[in-house]
């Protein structure tokens, strides 16, 4: 039992990584400069070129990030709470949504945004083959829940 509760720790300790990731790729993205990529872009430097690719579609980017970043939480907090109960019986579940609130605000939420905030251009070329991969890979999630969105709000 002790093997597999460091194990799952494991797995939440990457799943709070990927979070950091999402948050930190939505932040470098939009804050990234127009003016800097487009010069990039213009030198033939591939990374700059999709940025502005991943850019272009702007709710895409969003949506899929929000898809990951939200789905990584969730299992992440799930683990969590499932760990947390079997060391502490019910009270656990107390435990681990302090501790998973905790954990994802300064670790997946604060730390990451305010690091690609301040290396917005830097990052944001780093991170785009990845993010392009994400997208296309959560793009027909995306798809979907964007449709059915404006279906719910569209006005009657």
């Amino acid at each position: 039992m002790f093997a597999s509760l460091w194990f799952l720790a494991l797995i939440i300790l990457l799943l709070i990584v990927a979070s950091a990731f999402f948050s930190s790729a939505e932040t470098a993205l939009t804050a990234a400069s127009d003016a800097r990529m487009r010069q990039l872009a213009n030198k033939g430097i591939d990374r700059a070129l999709i940025v502005e690719e991943l850019r272009a579609d702007r709710d895409g980017l969003i949506g899929s990030i929000l898809i990951g970043n939200n789905a990584v939480n969730v299992f992440g907090s799930a683990l969590a709470t499932s760990v947390a109960i079997s060391l502490f019986g019910e009270g656990g579940l107390v435990w681990a949504t302090i501790a998973m609130t905790v954990l994802l605000v300064v670790f997946a939420e604060v730390m990451p945004k305010t690091y690609a905030f301040a290396y917005a251009d830097q990052y944001a070329l780093r991170i785009a083959p990845t993010v392009k991969l994400v997208v296309r890979l959560l793009s027909p999630l995306s798809l979907g829940i964007r449709l059915m969105a404006s279906q719910i709000i569209r006005p009657s």
